[in-house]
């Protein structure tokens, strides 16, 4: 008769992550101290996004469903977006504005 292993609380069998670096937290103050970077960084990606989009011949409300979808899909995995809906409306019609 064949032994079968054991499950493990960390094997992905039992639900747990099979690798411990797969689980992450990020410190508050890290994301404090780096909130303007985060910050710049969402608003560089809108811009540069709206504008490929725009040059790729897409009108500017189908620009504007892209990244506010974007920022939803990352939200739900890094929490909230700190770009508002209204900021990334502004930076959309800024990068089909010129």
């Amino acid at each position: 008769m064949r032994k079968t292993a054991k499950k493990t609380e960390r094997s992905p069998a039992a639900g747990g992550l099979p690798f411990d670096w797969m689980d992450y937290h990020v410190p508050d103050a890290v994301l404090e101290r780096n909130a303007d970077h985060r910050l710049a960084m969402q608003q560089d990606d809108v811009r540069v996004r709206a504008s490929l989009l725009r040059r790729l011949g897409w009108p500017r409300e189908h620009a504007l469903h892209r990244c506010l979808g974007n920022q939803e899909w990352a939200s739900e995995m890094h929490g909230e977006c700190p770009l508002s809906k209204d900021e990334t409306r502004t930076l959309v019609k800024a990068a089909y504005d010129r």
